[in-house]
Formats: C-alpha cells, structure tokens, sequence
C-alpha cells in the first residue's frame, strides 16, 4: 500500500493527520447534495452509483 484514504467525515487523530501515506477526501458537498436530495423526497440512486462517472474517467485517461 502507497496510501490509505479516508474521508473527512471521519475522526482522525492529530499524530496521524500529518503522515505522508495519508490522503484526506474532501466529501462535505457530496453529503450534502445526498442530504438535499434525501429532504426534497428525490431519489439518490444516481449519486452513489458512480459506474457511469468511473467509465468516463476511465475513457478521458485513455483519450491521453
């Protein structure tokens, strides 16, 4: 393992915030649109399917 992800959604302790083999992902907008969606009664099944999103993803990186 070169790295270990964790959200920022999570607690983690100071002595290992700063460690080079962790990343911190940033998904505050993300539960928040989940939060939103959930409260005007829509359907979040689109958000947390990420296939589509990872296919394109995977697309562009071939394009370059």
């Amino acid at each position: 393992l070169n790295k270990i992800y964790a959200t920022n959604l999570c607690y983690i302790p100071d002595e290992i915030k700063n460690k080079p083999w962790l990343e911190c992902v940033d998904i505050i907008r993300f539960m928040a649109k989940i939060i939103y969606a959930i409260g005007s009664g829509k359907s979040i099944s689109s958000m947390i399917d990420s296939t589509e999103k990872i296919k394109q993803l995977l697309l562009q990186h071939n394009q370059e």
